[in-house]
């Protein structure tokens, strides 16, 4: 067996983990992935720490809780000082690249911010920085029909009027009113989803024939909203026969207030309700992200083959997920809004032949954060000090993990918004969920044995008062622990 292996991290953007056949979606066609499943192992308890973008990736990256690395909310810059994955493997002898979506930087276009990936540093012309959190070659999507990037500047070489068939009044048919649901104009073959996979596939051939091993990030927008696939994507499934949402009139009594500012937000964004918005729309935009996800998974096979072309399979650690979940209409929400499993538990899949416990299951409980310290372990390369994540390389070798006792997951998105909504701390262990909100004394908990689908809010149930009282201890524990361990402590006064 090789000494070291590759690594190929294959991550998709705001993707339920119930999205595939692996997970046991019955509608949802995605062969590639169910069988990288088949031949992995799977993780049936992945957790995010986070369940926003930009906090979520950079603790994928870094091992390390958002309050520790500093990205606490979207909009704001991984720091240079924060030691990556990807700066680990370089230092150690590894060749890295990234294709896709990074967001370890905002790309917002504002005035203020001219970080790496946003549109003011591209105009600045500056050379991208190279390594970048420890990337040497960094070929960048930022969003879709965006106006800076690689993957634009491939657009415009193109056709100059290409970014502009991602907008709605470009659609192939015309919009229904679905919110952000559209069928896109944009052809197949020019779609950022096509364009990542093609430059994965460059970087793979690229680095194959060199002797140092090498990690790949591979980084999809989709399924993100909007929910727009091109053709034929976008008419491959029947509206009428999707999995409708997990959601019921009897959870709506018991929700917290922080549920209803949710409510409130919409109303200020959108020209309805959600609990209004009509079945027709919400089955086109499951029925689109189902398109999504298909078109993912296709292309996600591309780069399998591309991989069994090379003969690089064996050897490489290939590892699929995602930065977070997404409603789609369960809770009567869509997008990203609270922590409630659609959000937070995600798909996460590993495969190694050489390596892992091929066809296994686990079913301990494990965190994004765990995913630095578990490649660095299977890399031989030391973790560094500071990553709060653990290993459990060992589970998939043998295809058996325990896990962790809970998974802490934070959110202080709108903390910095101007809506302020406050502070969310959520610990999930395998039987419950309780979330406390700040500002005000609120919250949610859930008996997830007897109560899976998260209806019913126990946080003022008397009868479930010392379970309360328990969680919140255990949820002020796990936040102490979470503490930044840095800088290294180096005499005793």
């Amino acid at each position: 067996m090789p000494e070291k292996p590759n690594f190929l991290i294959i991550l998709s953007d705001q993707q339920r983990r119930d999205s595939l056949g692996c997970y046991g979606n019955p509608v949802i066609r995605t062969p590639n992935l169910d069988r990288l499943a088949a031949e992995g192992v799977v993780c049936d308890q992945a957790f995010v720490a986070n369940m926003v973008c930009a906090p979520s990736r950079a603790s994928i990256w870094t091992g390390r809780y958002p309050r520790a690395h500093g990205v606490a909310s979207n909009g704001v810059a991984l720091s240079k000082d924060e030691i990556t994955t990807a700066s680990a493997l370089l230092e150690a002898g590894y060749r890295t690249a990234s294709c896709g979506a990074l967001h370890l930087s905002p790309s917002a276009d504002t005035p203020e911010n001219d970080t790496p990936e946003s549109r003011h540093f591209h105009a600045s012309g500056q050379p991208f920085p190279s390594p970048y959190h420890g990337f040497e070659t960094v070929r960048l999507v930022t969003g879709l029909g965006d106006e800076w990037g690689d993957y634009h500047q491939y657009l415009v070489d193109q056709d100059p009027g290409l970014p502009a068939l991602y907008k709605e009044d470009r659609a192939l048919t015309p919009p229904t009113g679905a919110p952000s649901s559209w069928k896109c104009g944009m052809p197949e073959e020019h779609h950022c989803t096509t364009w990542v996979a093609d430059e994965a596939i460059k970087s793979m051939q690229s680095m194959a024939g060199q002797e140092a091993p090498f990690l790949l990030s591979v980084g999809f927008l989709d399924p993100h909203f909007p929910f727009a696939p091109p053709a034929p994507w976008c008419d491959m499934y029947d509206p009428a026969n999707v999995v409708m949402p997990n959601r019921s009139d009897d959870e709506m009594p018991g929700k917290s207030l922080n549920y209803q500012r949710k409510f409130d937000r919409f109303v200020d964004a959108w020209p309805w309700h959600p609990t209004e918005m009509p079945e027709a729309h919400i089955r086109e935009i499951i029925a689109h992200y189902y398109g999504m996800v298909s078109m993912v998974d296709y292309n996600v096979g591309r780069i399998l083959a591309g991989l069994d072309e090379l003969g690089l399979s064996d050897n490489t650690i290939v590892l699929y997920s995602t930065d977070h979940g997404e409603h789609l209409g369960d809770h009567w929400l869509i997008y990203k809004c609270l922590p409630y499993d659609e959000c937070t538990h995600v798909p996460m899949i590993w495969r190694c032949p050489e390596r892992f416990a091929t066809g296994s299951r686990i079913d301990g409980l494990v965190s994004h954060i765990d995913i630095m310290p578990t490649m660095l372990e299977l890399a031989g390369v030391p973790v560094p000090h500071g990553v709060q994540g653990q290993s459990y390389a060992a589970g998939l070798r043998s295809g058996e993990c325990d896990g962790r006792p809970y998974i802490l997951c934070e959110d202080d998105n709108l903390a910095y918004g101007p809506n302020v909504e406050g502070q969310v701390r959520t610990l999930r262990t395998p039987q419950y969920r309780l979330t406390y909100f700040l500002p005000g004394d609120e919250g949610e908990l859930y008996d997830l044995e007897k109560d899976p689908n998260e209806f019913y809010n126990r946080w003022d149930d008397p009868a479930y008062a010392p379970v309360r009282n328990e969680l919140v201890r255990q949820l002020l524990a796990a936040v102490i622990a979470a503490a930044d361990p840095k800088p290294r402590r180096v005499a005793s006064f």
